[in-house]
């Protein structure tokens, strides 16, 4: 460490510009990572006040090391998250290195892609106004430091003309450069969405997610009419396997769908879904028509993708509502299948059914629960260790509290003991129609287990024992699951009206970035195509040969980033240095040998002692220079005099040459 000046003012705005590009992110990285920011950000602008200690370049490789295994080490390995957050440390360690415009420079150019960066995790109409006020802010501190001359006003104004002027090419570029519909690798997700469930069920994994507002998916339906909310069941994943406390969905080679009970009710709708990082498609129960290469239905009705859902996506199903699927050959083996040993009381409860028919066997169980004082919430407490060894016993004889899981889990298991196949279905229950966008909202709150069964030939029949304990759930309005949501604070508070204009103010933000999500963000192939074809052109006779069109644009491409580096590296946009390379080879035409070594004044004095004729032509060019390069006086006026006098010593010297030679 060694004491250094105070942080100096002309490089100020490259600190603001790390700490605004930084400020999206720090919700994605890890919470030790936010400390150190918030430390380091916290030195440096204290140092714009009194003399600190400056960190020398052994510090600053230690430090760059601890901070990679501090990425690496809170992000669950390297991971895009991890890769973002170093990144913020190493732009907030370069500010350590500013000595100069260059670095500088270097600092302000790499927030660029902590900027871009920033779309990865966010992509609302309120992030990305975000992101284009720190891109021009970006550029604004990039012109301060190049041109200190320039008030910050003044750069700020120049990078509103860059960014305007970029603005039409922005535009043209978004509509016609092809879109790629599934990235380059099949990448695993940068951000992993909020899910309900995942590929396992534990007895209380849902309600851990009771109180998560967050959005899954929205749903539009086509024409006007729409189903009633005890419809509403959004199915997405079936679980097969259980041992005793979890449930899985299990490998299953089937995935051919076995047909349907055909139902009258049919509804075409488009789903637009929130990324989750897992291949699960949610749809309302039961599809029989999706749209798409890639997307298949299984044999449990359920849908998959070929990859993981790891951006917004849309997708458009037909349902048909009441179908009943039918069985295949195997899934009732598979649907009766319990442990060896778990749950016994729940097992003796079941055997006393098993001389009845399975009609009878589906009442029973629920009587059971509507007669025994069963709870429904999303806080059930936590199970002893001897309880968690039967959490099923648990739930039906003791507790008696539970979320729709333990409902739901603990009735399939009654079945499956009284011998009436059964499984578990996961996904979604209602969802609240936008009235600004007439679609549906469906949050992560909204998740929802129930079971299917098979009673007799005419396939699996829904069954949903959570109703029993909370009717409110069969109307799809989660009344006591979902808690408390983001507007119930208002209410406490005695402001229904306040409360009110709240509900339409937040509807009509949900409208404006599902429009944004649509029209923009989700701008697909599919999209583009359409535009072209608006536009009577041929897009698709294009495409087949884009790759010549593509190496053309980037071969141009190349070319002019050639030319304008061979044109930059020219001394041209510098008279001074063009008219005294000029001069230089007008002496060396002369007999003056070039030595790149030798100083002006040097020449001058050589000139003085073996060249006096020449001394006294050009003694006032070599003065002018100096004091141009070398003095600091460089003004538009002296430039011009000293050009002038080039040219003049040009034309002279010329003209003295031709009288020698006639």
């Amino acid at each position: 460490m060694k004491y250094s000046q105070k942080f100096p003012n002309e490089y100020r705005h490259a600190f603001y510009t790390v700490v605004l590009s930084s400020l999206p992110h720090l919700p994605n990285i890890s919470f030790p990572a936010v400390i150190i920011c918030f430390s380091l950000w916290a030195y440096i602008f204290v140092s714009f006040y009194r003399v600190m200690p400056t960190p020398g370049l052994r510090i600053r490789s230690v430090t760059g090391l601890f901070l990679f295994l501090v990425s690496a080490g809170t992000h669950e390995g390297v991971t895009v998250e991890a890769f973002v957050s170093l990144l913020i440390f190493m732009i907030t360690m370069k500010i350590f290195e500013i000595r100069s415009v260059r670095d500088a420079v270097i600092a302000v150019i790499l927030c660029y892609f902590t900027i871009v960066s920033g779309m990865f995790f966010n992509d609302s109409i309120f992030a990305t106004a975000y992101i284009l006020f720190t891109l021009i802010f970006n550029t604004t501190t990039l012109a301060h430091i190049q041109f200190p001359s320039l008030s910050f006003g003044k750069s700020w104004k120049m990078a509103l003309t860059v960014s305007a002027a970029a603005f039409p090419i922005m535009i043209i570029l978004f509509l016609t450069f092809p879109r790629i519909q599934t990235g380059f690798i099949g990448r695993v997700p940068i951000k992993s969405g909020y899910t309900g469930f995942t590929t396992e069920l534990r007895l209380g994994g849902i309600a851990e997610l009771a109180e998560n507002r967050q959005i899954a998916f929205r749903a539009v339906f086509d024409g006007v009419r729409t189903p009633h909310p005890s419809q509403l069941y959004w199915r997405s994943i079936v679980f097969w396997d259980f041992d005793g406390t979890v449930w899985q969905r299990g490998r299953r080679s089937h995935f051919t769908p076995p047909g349907y009970e055909v139902a009258d009710e049919k509804y075409d709708y488009t789903i637009t879904l929130e990324a989750h990082s897992k291949r699960w498609l949610p749809v309302l129960d039961l599809p029989i028509i999706v749209q798409g290469h890639s997307r298949w239905l299984r044999h449990d009705y359920t849908i998959y993708q070929y990859l993981p859902v790891s951006s917004r996506i849309s997708y458009s199903v037909t349902s048909s509502m009441g179908a009943r699927p039918n069985q295949i050959p195997g899934q009732r083996e598979m649907a009766l299948r319990l442990p060896g040993v778990s749950n016994p009381r729940a097992r003796a409860l079941a055997k006393s059914w098993q001389s009845v028919s399975p009609q009878t066997v589906v009442q029973n169980a629920l009587d059971y629960f509507e007669n025994n004082s069963f709870e429904y919430t999303f806080s059930p407490g936590f199970l002893t260790e001897k309880e968690a060894e039967h959490p099923i016993d648990a739930f039906l004889f003791a507790t008696r509290k539970g979320y729709c899981e333990h409902y739901a889990a603990s009735f399939a298991f009654l079945m499956r003991a009284a011998g009436v196949p059964a499984r578990l279905v996961g996904g979604y229950l209602g969802g609240q129609v936008n009235p600004y966008g007439d679609y549906l909202v469906v949050r992560q709150s909204d998740a929802h287990v129930w079971v299917e069964v098979q009673i007799d030939d005419s396939g699996w029949q829904r069954v949903d024992p959570t109703t029993v304990a909370d009717p409110n759930r069969f109307m799809g309005t989660n009344s006591t699951g979902s808690g408390k949501d983001e507007t119930s604070w208002l209410s406490e508070l005695g402001l229904p009206a306040l409360l009110e204009q709240f509900k339409k103010v937040t509807y009509f933000w949900d409208m404006a970035n599902s429009n944004w999500n649509t029209w923009v963000m989700q701008y697909s192939a599919a999209d583009q195509n359409r535009f072209f074809s608006w536009l009577q052109f041929d897009f698709q006779e294009m495409k087949k040969s884009w790759g010549i069109i593509l190496f053309v644009l980037v071969l141009a491409g190349a070319t002019i980033l050639l030319v304008i580096t061979l044109v930059r590296n020219q001394p041209a946009t510098d008279p001074v240095a063009t008219f005294w390379l000029l001069f230089r080879r007008r002496l060396e035409e002369l007999g003056i040998p070039n030595i790149p070594a030798q100083g002006p004044l040097t020449l001058l004095k050589k000139l003085e002692s073996e060249r006096k004729w020449l001394y006294k032509d050009t003694r006032h060019i070599f003065l002018m220079y100096v004091a141009l390069r070398y003095k600091g006086e460089e003004t538009n006026e002296g430039v011009q005099k000293f050009t002038t006098a080039v040219k003049e010593f040009v034309k002279k010297s010329y003209h003295v040459e031709m009288k020698q030679i006639s």
